[in-house]
């Protein structure tokens, strides 16, 4: 299932459920007794797309979160002390306020995106802007490629692993854009039980989501505004990922 929320004061409100919706995915697998949670895990930063193997049991159900722009950790600060464990509040709480309660159910592991998240005051100065963006915009793909490399990993190891995908704003953005490279591997695409999209900069009208908020059905992101103005084309979400259902 895959949701994409605009409005924060409206979503909070209405993803308890999700909970419920991917407990209903999740096969029965090797869920620990006491429901046991890994510490989060890192996907490294030290070397563009690849992750780090901080545990070697695998998991019932990986959380891959990524922050929004300008959330911390940022620059060289550490992700190990960074508030709510580097997922950035948006996703953390949305993680514990609509599936944290999996971990009672599931054994969960925590995976943060380590990639630049540069904040929107990045794009202000208007001197070298097309180099700013190209900045901005290796970062989102420096993100993707984390992600993607991550879930191959974990989906070769861990046979029964299902994943919840969760990224705010430039996280987001890093999201849709794994799904979107991820569109002819529909093995993988298989495995991911949840995806949401919060404040996503790629939201496209008319792709067949579960949307959330107070935004029009119609309504773009900004940078499916942008690409639009360009006359290129908008990521578009796989087919085999839309699980319809709404409440």
């Amino acid at each position: 299932m895959i949701r994409a929320t605009i409005a924060r004061k409206t979503w909070r409100a209405a993803v308890f459920p999700a909970a419920i919706v991917l407990a209903a995915t999740l096969a029965p697998g090797s869920a620990s007794a006491t429901g046991a949670e890994s510490a989060p895990t890192m996907l490294a930063s030290t070397r563009a797309g690849s992750a780090t193997a901080a545990t070697t049991s695998c998991r019932d159900v990986e959380l891959i979160g990524a922050r929004g722009s300008g959330e911390k950790p940022q620059g060289r600060e550490s992700y190990a002390t960074a508030p709510d464990k580097g997922l950035g509040n948006e996703v953390y709480t949305s993680w514990q306020t609509a599936l944290g309660g999996l971990r009672y159910l599931y054994s969960v592991r925590e995976t943060t995106v380590q990639y630049p998240a540069l904040g929107v005051e990045y794009l202000y100065p208007h001197s070298g802007w097309a180099s700013r963006v190209k900045t901005w915009m290796a970062g989102v793909a420096t993100g993707k490629k984390a992600v993607i490399a991550e879930l191959a990993a974990t989906a070769a190891k861990c046979k029964g692993t299902r994943f919840v995908l969760i990224g705010y704003s430039q996280g987001a953005e890093v999201m849709h854009q794994v799904l979107s490279s991820l569109a002819k591997n529909t093995t993988l695409l298989g495995r991911i039980a949840y995806v949401e999209l919060v404040a996503d900069p790629d939201r496209a009208p008319g792709q067949g989501i579960v949307l959330a908020g107070t935004a029009s059905a119609k309504a773009s992101g900004i940078d499916t505004w942008s690409r639009n103005s360009a006359k290129q084309a908008a990521f578009p979400i796989p087919v085999a990922i839309r699980r319809n259902f709404s409440w």
